[in-house]
C-alpha cells in the first residue's frame, strides 16, 4: 500500500513541478499547484494523443510533459523573459510549516476515508461506482486512449462519450 501511495503522490507531483518551472514560481508554489499541473498535463495529452492515434501510456505521458516544459522554457526565454520574475519569492519556514500541516491533515483524512471503505488493503473498492472507474482505467490500459473525449464509451447507456478521465490517466 506505501509503496502505491508514494509513487502515486510521485506521479502527482513530480509532472507538475517540471511544467511549473518555467513560470518562475517558487519551489513551494510548484509543489503546491503540481497535482493540478498534472491532471491538466493528462487531459490535454490524452485528448491530444487520442487524436493523433499515439497511444497513451507512462512514457508518452512524460514524454509529453518533457516536450511541453522544453517548449515553455523556449517561450519564455525567446519571448517573456523580460515579463516573468526569475523566480517568486521564497517561502518563510512558517509557510513551508503551514503546507506541510495542510498535506498532513489531509492526508490523513483521506487515509481515514480511503481505509473505512475497504475491508483489507489490496481489496478492490466495493463502492457503487468502482465498477465504472475500474472500466475506464481498464479502457486506458487496454486501447492506449485516455481521451476525455471518448472516455465515456464505455459504457453506451451514459448518452454522452464525454467524461473527465484526467485522474484517470494518471
Amino acid at each position: 500500500f506505501w509503496l502505491a501511495f508514494v509513487a502515486a503522490t510521485a506521479l502527482m507531483v513530480a509532472p507538475g513541478v517540471a511544467l511549473l518551472s518555467p513560470v518562475g514560481l517558487s519551489w513551494g508554489n510548484r509543489v503546491l499547484f503540481a497535482p493540478v499541473a498534472s491532471a491538466a498535463a493528462v487531459a490535454v495529452l490524452g485528448i491530444v494523443y487520442g487524436v493523433i492515434g499515439l497511444h497513451y501510456n507512462p512514457l508518452t505521458f512524460l514524454l509529453g510533459v518533457a516536450v511541453i516544459t522544453a517548449a515553455a522554457y523556449g517561450a519564455r526565454r525567446l519571448w517573456l523573459g523580460p515579463l516573468l520574475p526569475a523566480q517568486g519569492p521564497s517561502w518563510s519556514r512558517a509557510d513551508w510549516w503551514a503546507l506541510a500541516t495542510g498535506l498532513l491533515l489531509g492526508g490523513a483524512a483521506w487515509v481515514i476515508q480511503f481505509a473505512d471503505k475497504l475491508a483489507i488493503p489490496n481489496a478492490v473498492s466495493k463502492t457503487y461506482d468502482a465498477p465504472w472507474h475500474l472500466s475506464i482505467i481498464r479502457h486506458i490500459l487496454e486501447t492506449g486512449n485516455a481521451s476525455t473525449l471518448t472516455a465515456g464509451n464505455i459504457d453506451p447507456t451514459v448518452g454522452s462519450y464525454f467524461y473527465p478521465a484526467s485522474w484517470h490517466g494518471l
